[in-house]
């Protein structure tokens, strides 16, 4: 009777393993298709501070062989379903391009924060256009050297 029991609860902790094991998967690969947009869309080196969260930056991992952009918080690599979080690899098998995959409690600040870093990544942006906007309305306001007659 009690190895019943016993098998039981071993059965019932297998299953929630590995239903633990999928949802990491699939949190996983939800905010990676998220990061994905993020980096097609904005440049390389785009960096945001998000309370709570951490430090957000696309980034450009270069190897030997090849180089990948990803976004990473803290200075490790959001990334999909093939590598477990918080695993480190080296980019195409170059011993001097390590690279860590965000833990689990990265991709679930991320989730729990997803509004305020696409407004931080908006926010960052608009300040961005505002400056170079800014630089081009000053070098336009000068006067050209042939509108002057004097020169």
């Amino acid at each position: 009777m009690k190895e019943h029991l016993l098998r039981s609860k071993l059965e019932e902790l297998f299953e929630r393993s590995g239903e633990r094991e999928r949802l990491i998967k699939e949190l996983q690969n939800l905010i990676y298709s998220i990061a994905s947009e993020i980096i097609e869309n904005l440049p390389e080196r785009t960096t945001v501070d998000i309370p709570d969260v951490g430090r957000l930056k696309i980034k450009c991992f270069n190897a030997k062989l090849g180089s990948e952009t990803m976004l990473t918080i803290n200075g490790a690599a959001i990334l999909d379903d093939y590598r477990p979080p918080a695993e480190s690899f080296y980019l195409y098998n170059d011993f001097n391009c390590l690279v860590t995959v965000a833990n689990l409690s990265d991709y679930i600040n991320i989730a729990n924060h997803l509004p305020t870093i696409i407004q931080s990544l908006k926010v960052n942006q608009e300040s961005i256009i505002e400056k170079v906007r800014g630089a081009i309305d000053k070098v336009t306001q000068f006067p050209k050297m042939t509108d002057n007659p004097s020169a």
